[in-house]
């Protein structure tokens, strides 16, 4: 990322510099699966710009990876996100 010190105006530099982002990930994933769930199913893709007004974001997000081990053993991690954001009352 550009540091702020580099970019014109202060505004610009908080709303983040318009620059190609990296990802970077850990040596040991193996897996990575995101499903999501719009309040009435799950399903395995998400296209915010396909959603109707008000429906761009998922009601909630299932996250499973898996990681190697030391020793050869695999680590399974899970758990759901809600996001309150999609949700009517905000």
């Amino acid at each position: 990322m550009v540091p702020c010190s580099s970019v014109p105006s202060r505004a610009a530099c908080h709303r983040g510099p318009a620059v190609a982002r990296r990802w970077y990930w850990p040596t040991n994933l193996l897996s990575l699966h995101l499903r999501y769930f719009d309040g009435q199913r799950w399903t395995e893709e998400w296209d915010s710009t396909a959603a109707k007004a008000g429906t761009q974001l998922p009601v909630a997000v299932a996250i499973q990876i898996q990681m190697a081990a030391p020793g050869g053993r695999i680590m399974d991690f899970a758990t759901q996100v809600t996001l309150p954001m999609a949700m009517a009352q905000w």
